[in-house]
C-alpha cells in the first residue's frame, strides 16, 4: 500500500511540474535540468523510505508523465496545456 502510494506521488508530481514548467519563460536546458533534480529527490526519497531497488521505477513513472505531458501539448497550437 505504501509504495503504491509512493508511486502515485511521483506521478502527481511529475504532472505537476511538467505544468508549473510549461512556459516560455523557462528555457528548455532549465526545465531538463530542473526535472533531473526532480528524479534525484525521488529516488534519494524511495531509498531512504524503501529501497534503491523499489524506488527506481518511480523514475521511469515520472519521466514517463513528464514527457507524455509535453508530448500531448506540442500536439495543440500553442505548444502548451496552459494556453
Amino acid at each position: 500500500m505504501g509504495l503504491d502510494f509512493y508511486y502515485a506521488i511521483a506521478f502527481g508530481f511529475a504532472w505537476g511540474l511538467a505544468y508549473y514548467l510549461d512556459t516560455p519563460n523557462i528555457s528548455l536546458p532549465k526545465k531538463l535540468g530542473l526535472s533531473f533534480v526532480a528524479m534525484g529527490v525521488l529516488v534519494l526519497i524511495g531509498t531512504l523510505i524503501f529501497s534503491l531497488e523499489l524506488a527506481i521505477p518511480s523514475i521511469l513513472k515520472f519521466s514517463t508523465v513528464f514527457v507524455a505531458y509535453y508530448l500531448i501539448a506540442s500536439f495543440r497550437g500553442s505548444k502548451s496545456l496552459r494556453k
